[in-house]
């Protein structure tokens, strides 16, 4: 007989329904902290194809029936010319808009078309 068997009952559901919140508190910081880094990730991944300058995260928070949640996130890109200006450009509303926005920049300066003109060029069609 294990010192388990000698608890009251009422006891032991106590220890029990203990156990499952612990649990269940667990998964939440789990989920938040794998969040988290996801987001670092996708982070260094955006500033590693920016590389012109500082990236700035603004959080557009939504009110949902439990309160205000942050769902997206727009992304602005910094870059600083070389007369000494700087100049600040929406690079998307999320991780996945600003990743092809940043290669669609890439790939026509690689065509010699600076990233003013591109970046004037498709705002204007939205």
């Amino acid at each position: 007989m294990s010192c388990w068997d000698w608890l009251p009952p009422e006891i032991q559901d106590h220890i029990l329904k203990f156990r499952e919140s612990q649990a269940l508190i667990e998964k939440r910081e789990s989920q938040a902290s794998q969040k988290m880094c996801d987001e670092i990730l996708s982070y260094s991944v955006l500033k590693d194809l920016w590389s012109h300058g500082h990236l700035r995260l603004r959080p557009l928070r939504t009110k949902g029936e439990s309160g205000y949640k942050c769902e997206y996130v727009k992304i602005y890109g910094e870059r600083k010319h070389p007369c000494g200006e700087k100049s600040t450009f929406f690079l998307g509303l999320g991780y996945p808009q600003a990743y092809n926005y940043v290669s669609d920049l890439k790939i026509r300066q690689m065509f010699g078309v600076p990233p003013e003109v591109v970046i004037l060029s498709r705002a204007s069609f939205r």
